[in-house]
């Protein structure tokens, strides 16, 4: 396996798990370290995670194998001692490489070395792109095989594991919002940085979660550690990066709307029928191409407008299937990619191809470990019908409209200015240090943790003790907390069952008399 890029790691290990049944084949992995690319960084780490046959590039070039597997014409194939295949590392081929004409994954100057085809098959993804590659290399369209594309084939597959993602996600109930950016300065994080940060800031935490997928070579460009950093307000708000290895997937599956711009991913989102919005176009996308098609269809992104609004039209005004002709252009053999592939995989090695069914494995969970968001802005929202229940982040942009306002802050979390001026204060689970931390912060009233099963334990300045449940547990508890706090500023009792509202739900609560000794 050639691996050139993270991105070209994870196609070809969609590939290679239709092989790794089989007790014939050894895998080993290589990298040419002397012709590296631009986004390649820290490919040898990632290798050594998978805790498999890494070999060095001089010991490729010396040995013989019974195939190689590259998702990237750019590495040095012709030196390899063994019967090519290459495949795309995205949803067909959609740019030129920058400043040229020439059609990211298929540069004739590295699929002809010596006036021979270096790979001894292409795969596609679509039967169009056998005339774009005709064009680009007349040479190597004879070579080609359309096989279908295998990451949009388990998409496709496991798209019923949604609900199972958003509850592994802890966002069972919300809506959930991905922000997929490809790499470079006319992507949507080179264009609209500050959009993960506004964006969180503009909704109710409770009904919406937010991540941020950055293509790999973003992270491979500035690291993961320099994007913690300019990411750090908004992830302290709730925002979820998530890590360049692939789990994209599940998230990208779990999705209530995506915003995206001139990548793979958003074509992706198009082909599991998810409501759309997009930044601008790039001057690398090929002219005709399926992306482009896609952005004369879905809904753009105006920064200069209410997020939140957006969002809701994107969502509401969706009609199912209105993508589906642009993401038959992009792939055939649309959930059948493995029958495709597989045989030619076998033939290529000579080998007899095992009898059972061809299929993909099931896309595994992604599980965000982000602390908690550091503080809040809670009250209730004149908006909502009853008692409507809403948090924004601390940071948010402009001021929510809510009644009864009030800064809620995680002891673990916030800053001194955060703690200095909550009215309610988070404790983790289990802590017993409840009068010592209304005692260190006296402007607060209220001190309150999750209890055990859905339930919320809440201890006022004056001595109540309380607990709080609910039949919900996809609400936070300590959003419960605030319901003790605006019953108090209304100088209402709390009744045995309160009814709020957390968005489009109604949600009883059960209060009792917590019997605990402080």
């Amino acid at each position: 396996m050639v691996v050139r890029t993270l991105t070209t790691l994870t196609r070809l290990l969609d590939i290679l798990s239709l092989l790794a049944p089989d007790r014939r084949i050894q895998v080993f992995f290589t990298y040419d370290d002397q012709n590296t690319a631009i986004l390649g960084s820290d490919i040898d780490a990632y290798l050594r995670n998978l805790e498999a046959h890494v070999i060095t590039w001089d010991a490729a070039r010396r040995s013989s194998f019974a195939l190689a597997i590259a998702a990237s014409e750019n590495d040095r194939l012709a030196e390899l001692n063994a019967p090519v295949l290459l495949v795309p590392h995205g949803l067909g081929f959609l740019k030129h490489y920058p400043g040229t004409t020439v059609v990211a994954g298929m540069d004739p100057a590295r699929l002809v070395q010596d006036e021979r085809v270096v790979p001894a098959a292409i795969a596609l993804s679509h039967r169009d792109q056998r005339d774009q590659l005709r064009r680009s290399c007349p040479q190597a369209a004879p070579l080609s095989v359309v096989v279908g594309d295998p990451c949009l084939d388990r998409l496709l597959a496991f798209r019923h594991h949604a609900r199972r993602h958003r509850k592994v996600l802890d966002s069972a109930g919300k809506h959930v919002v991905v922000l997929a950016s490809t790499w470079g300065p006319e992507s949507l994080f080179g264009r609209m940085a500050d959009l993960p940060g506004r964006l969180v800031s503009e909704l109710p935490a409770d009904e919406f979660t937010v991540l941020l997928v950055l293509h790999p070579g973003v992270h491979a460009a500035h690291s993961t550690w320099r994007l913690r950093g300019w990411l750090s307000e908004a992830t302290r708000s709730g925002v979820v990066l998530v890590p360049p290895h692939g789990e994209w997937r599940s998230v990208l599956t779990a999705a209530s709307c995506v915003i995206s711009d001139s990548g793979s991913l958003a074509l992706y989102a198009a082909a599991l029928d998810k409501p759309i919005l997009l930044t601008g176009t790039s001057a690398t996308s090929v002219p005709n191409s399926p992306i482009v098609a896609l952005h004369s269809l879905a809904p753009r992104v105006d920064p200069d407008r209410p997020l939140r609004g957006q969002l809701e039209v994107a969502m509401g005004d969706h009609i199912p299937g209105m993508y589906a002709d642009i993401v038959d252009r992009s792939a055939n053999y649309q959930t059948r990619s493995a029958h495709r592939l597989r045989p030619l995989l076998y033939r290529l090695m000579n080998l007899a191809e095992p009898t059972d069914e061809a299929a993909f494995p099931p896309i595994p969970g992604f599980r965000a470990d982000n602390p908690p968001v550091a503080a809040f802005v809670a009250g209730v929202d004149s908006t909502a019908d009853g008692l409507g229940l809403s948090r924004y982040p601390a940071m948010s942009v402009g001021e929510p409209e809510l009644s009864y306002r009030h800064v809620a802050a995680h002891v673990d979390h916030a800053t001194v200015t955060e703690l200095d001026g909550a009215t309610v204060l988070y404790l983790s689970s289990g802590d017993t240090a409840i009068e010592e931390t209304l005692s260190q912060w006296p402007r607060a009233e209220i001190a309150a943790m999750p209890g055990p099963g859905p339930s919320c334990q809440v201890w006022t300045r004056d001595g109540t003790a309380l607990e709080l449940r609910v039949d919900a547990p996809s609400v936070d508890p300590l959003l419960l907390a605030s319901l003790v706090q605006v019953r108090r500023d209304q100088g209402r009792p709390l009744a045995n069952v309160e009814r709020i509202r957390v968005g489009s739900r109604t949600i009883d609560v059960h209060v009792q008399p917590l019997v605990q000794v402080r």
